[in-house]
């Protein structure tokens, strides 16, 4: 039941089944002990170092538990070490070769890694042999997204939509998510707000505290900052997870709310893990740079990627240095930023659609790569260009980016 309730991001459920499940450690095997502790550590405690050692003893007790090596894959992802969850995939399909549950997870860790044919062979053949299931189309939704095959990843979410409520919200989002990484906020908002509607009356809470961040950035696009503070609250109310804090941190200072957006941070250094203790000082650093401190504001950054190398304290590292003209440590981070781009199809590794934050990195990039005399500049504008060619409303960054290139070809 914990498990379900965490794949359904419902919490307050997950946290106590697995209260419950606690209570009866003493009557499981040691194998069962190990795999409920595991799965608590990650799902509940989300203590992912303790979750790795839980599960390194699991699978050097009983190596042929596949949902031993399986989870230790999963807590080396959320620890950012892609290839090593990718290796624990491996060893467990090669255990199992027709489980298409560990399979799905092949397919993800290679989305992550930027393996996009990889991800859309994999999950393809999970849709096949397991229809019902609905994460299996996101890593052949996502995967093609981030090939800019609109039309192909728009289709896969309308298979999904298909397979039944919570298919059908997933989908819902995922539009969502594709029309903000166009830069086409107001039609996202039109899907939001229906979900809003939708996911609140089914009583999804944590996929309504997802829809209500992702309404708040869409928001705050379009220039309604009321409204984004507002769904940035509520938000963060219904939610505990990074996923939801950090986004809803980073729009309530964009709106202005610095004190509110330290609450969220000191929420985040209190649960007491690494990774949280990162995101944290990303709040913190971008707290800084508002109030100038730009010194303060690196020193955080860089702490942050100590705790937890994420793809977002790199981005925010490279453009604060963009924007401090430091050009070419910029370039540094902004590219590797990049190259870690399958990273960003879902960028908390949450089994939600977040490739919209991806496209600003080519832009920021850009500028670094323009003021080093790096030829590749033009190609970075072109390919931000092209993914906001239809924004609604106009990007601002767009418009600039415009400027930047028609002033170079003079």
């Amino acid at each position: 039941m914990g498990v379900i309730y965490t794949i359904s991001k419902d919490e307050a459920r997950s946290k106590a089944a697995y209260e419950q499940a606690l209570k009866l450690v003493d009557r499981m095997s040691e194998r069962e002990k190990y795999r409920t502790l595991g799965t608590y550590y990650m799902s509940v405690a989300r203590n992912y170092e303790k979750a790795i050692e839980n599960y390194e003893t699991l699978v050097k007790l009983f190596p042929a538990d596949d949902g031993g090596h399986a989870n230790l894959g999963l807590a080396y992802l959320y620890t950012g070490n892609v290839p090593r969850a990718i290796e624990e995939a491996r060893k467990a399909l090669q255990i199992y070769p027709s489980q298409w549950a560990q399979r799905y997870n092949y397919a993800m860790y290679s989305m992550y890694a930027g393996d996009f044919d990889t991800a859309v062979a994999e999950g393809s053949r999970v849709v096949k042999e397991a229809p019902s299931f609905e994460l299996a189309f996101l890593p052949v939704a996502l995967s093609k997204l981030a090939g800019n095959d609109f039309e192909g990843a728009l289709a896969t979410y309308a298979q999904l939509e298909q397979t039944g409520p919570s298919g059908a919200s997933l989908a819902r989002f995922g539009r969502a998510d594709l029309e903000m990484y166009r830069g086409r906020y107001r039609e996202a908002l039109k899907i939001l707000e229906e979900a809003t509607l939708l996911d609140q009356k089914a009583g999804s809470m944590g996929i309504l505290a997802q829809d209500q961040v992702a309404a708040a950035e869409a928001y705050l696009a379009v220039g309604e900052k009321k409204r984004a503070v507002a769904a940035a609250r509520k938000a963060a109310g219904l939610s505990s997870h990074e996923s939801v804090l950090l986004p809803a941190a980073l729009v309530l200072l964009q709106a202005g709310q610095d004190a509110e957006a330290e609450k969220i941070a000191l929420a985040l250094d209190n649960m007491l893990q690494s990774h949280t203790s990162a995101y944290a000082r990303l709040i913190r650093a971008e707290i800084a740079a508002g109030k100038g401190r730009y010194g303060d504001a690196i020193e955080m950054l860089r702490e942050s990627i100590k705790k937890r190398d994420t793809w977002f304290a790199r981005f925010l590292l490279g453009k604060l240095y963009a924007e401090t003209e430091h050009f070419a440590e910029a370039m540094a981070e902004l590219d590797l930023c990049l190259k870690r781009r399958g990273e960003t199809t879902d960028v908390f590794f949450y089994d939600t659609p977040s490739l919209r934050y991806l496209p600003p990195a080519y832009y920021w990039l850009a500028r670094a790569q323009q003021k080093m005399g790096v030829a590749d500049a033009r190609k970075n504008y072109d390919r931000f260009l092209a993914l906001r060619e239809t924004a609604d409303p106009p990007d601002p960054l767009a418009a600039d980016a415009r400027r930047r290139v028609s002033a170079s070809a003079r």
